[in-house]
């Protein structure tokens, strides 16, 4: 049986839904998308399945008789639902009509924006508190809207260990991954990488012809989170010795195009006060979407990781 995760969107998109008419949210696949809006839909049509294609696409009208929360799951497959829900509100949709999803960020220009119609959460893998092995003791959003200081408030005990922690990082934030054994794990994300090379770049109108090569650079990638390496360092990195190294215009359509897909995340840097003109001089960090990516990407585990650890 499928373990049951309360995700901290689901109550955030209730909340929201009490005042917008349409919400898209985005994010990786597998995160969990279909899943937390389902609980919160009351119709779902499902653009993978061919029945619930066919009718959107032959009876399009039906997304605003159907009964709200309208949910439309990998809307990207019919872009022009994203024209007709957007159209839909401005002929005056009730808050909380439309739930859209989608693992690919559309690329076709010929669709609107979806500018003060639509609005677009990220979903993102689950968090150490989602993943339900320690009950939070301190919440950040209670820290923040605190009156007394926050010496007085914080406390909180956990039998969490090093060796917890160095799993949590190896299991994956996507939920279907928690499941398996080590070895089947990597299976899974090799699987889940050849997939997303072999289907979803062609989705975008990319064809790869060595597969491996931007295999590499997603190597390097990962071992450059969590600094500011420029995109010409990686590249340098995951090609060194080689003469015939792909131009910028390809790897910047790679880049691209992962970046749709929600693989890669950066971080922009921290600006604040005087300091916010120089600090939009600084470099994003790099990091990806599930940092599991970047324990499978560079041929590690927790066994690995643990070392000495307890």
């Amino acid at each position: 049986m499928k373990k049951h995760y309360d995700r901290l969107i689901e109550p955030y998109l209730v909340n929201l839904m009490k005042e917008f008419p349409a919400i898209a949210i985005d994010g990786l696949k597998g995160v969990g998308k279909t899943v937390s809006t389902k609980r919160i839909a009351t119709t779902v049509f499902e653009l993978d399945r061919p029945k619930d294609f066919d009718q959107i696409i032959n009876i399009p009208d039906i997304l605003v008789s159907a009964s709200p929360p309208v949910l439309v799951d990998e809307w990207q497959r019919i872009p022009s639902v994203w024209d007709f829900v957007r159209r839909a509100v401005d002929d005056g949709a009730k808050p909380g009509t439309f739930l859209l999803t989608g693992s690919i960020s559309s690329t076709d220009t010929n669709i609107h924006s979806g500018a003060a119609r639509i609005i677009r959460r990220k979903m993102y893998p689950l968090s150490l508190a989602e993943r339900g092995i320690e009950k939070p003791t301190i919440s950040i959003a209670e820290l923040f809207s605190a009156a007394e200081p926050f010496s007085t408030i914080i406390s909180g005990k956990t039998d969490v260990g090093s060796r917890d922690y160095l799993y949590e990082i190896s299991a994956s934030g996507l939920p279907e991954f928690r499941n398996y054994t080590i070895d089947s794990r990597k299976i899974a994300f090799e699987s889940y990488l050849a997939n997303i090379l072999s289907h979803d770049f062609r989705q975008q109108g990319i064809r790869l012809r060595q597969p491996e090569t931007l295999l590499r650079w997603l190597r390097a990638y990962a071992a450059a989170v969590s600094t500011d390496a420029g995109y010409s360092e990686i590249l340098d990195a995951s090609t060194a010795g080689e003469g015939n190294k792909p131009v910028a215009k390809t790897t910047i359509a790679y880049r691209e195009a992962l970046e749709n897909l929600w693989l890669l995340d950066e971080l922009t840097p921290w600006t604040e006060g005087e300091r916010f003109i120089s600090g939009l001089k600084l470099s994003p960090k790099h990091y990806l979407a599930d940092p599991a990516f970047a324990v499978y990407l560079l041929g590690l585990d927790e066994n690995v990781l643990s070392g000495g650890y307890g």
